[in-house]
């Protein structure tokens, strides 16, 4: 699965397309902080132009994303490896709950409903100060710890 990078594409509810590389495909990244959460109806992980993992929100749900790389340096190689976390949040009836899933390069997916505290790719995020003003709340433990 690592022949082409993943990037995430967002669609909006009124159809409105964000890449995380602008429509000239120049090597130009658009930051994930731009994303309108509020207006996100589905969001991809592309290979390419193939989706290799797909997130419906509903009503109330807020998206988040993260892009963590880890470096490990062996006697012959440095490898970085990277993991895409996208989910959503939702507060319902007061409680505070996650859906998360943890993307690979290599093609695995884990899905997990908390973060994991010291995991080494499963802790929490912290939540930006756009995320917050978009809907986020980090009021849950699984959150932001």
């Amino acid at each position: 699965m690592t022949e082409l990078p993943l990037t995430w594409r967002a669609i909006y509810d009124d159809g409105t397309v964000i890449d995380q590389f602008n429509e000239t495909r120049e090597p130009i990244e658009v930051s994930s902080e731009i994303i309108d959460r509020k207006k996100v109806k589905t969001f991809l992980i592309m290979q390419g132009q193939v989706p290799v993992f797909r997130l419906e929100l509903n009503e109330g749900q807020r998206l988040f994303y993260r892009r963590r790389t880890s470096i490990s340096a062996g006697i012959e190689q440095t490898k970085d490896q990277i993991c895409h976390i996208a989910g959503w949040q939702q507060n319902i009836q007061g409680e505070m709950k996650w859906r998360i899933a943890f993307i690979f390069e290599d093609g695995k997916i884990e899905i997990k409903d908390k973060f994991i505290e010291g995991h080494p790719w499963f802790y929490p995020i912290v939540l930006t100060d756009k995320e917050k003003e978009q809907g986020l709340n980090k009021n849950d433990k699984s959150s932001d710890g």
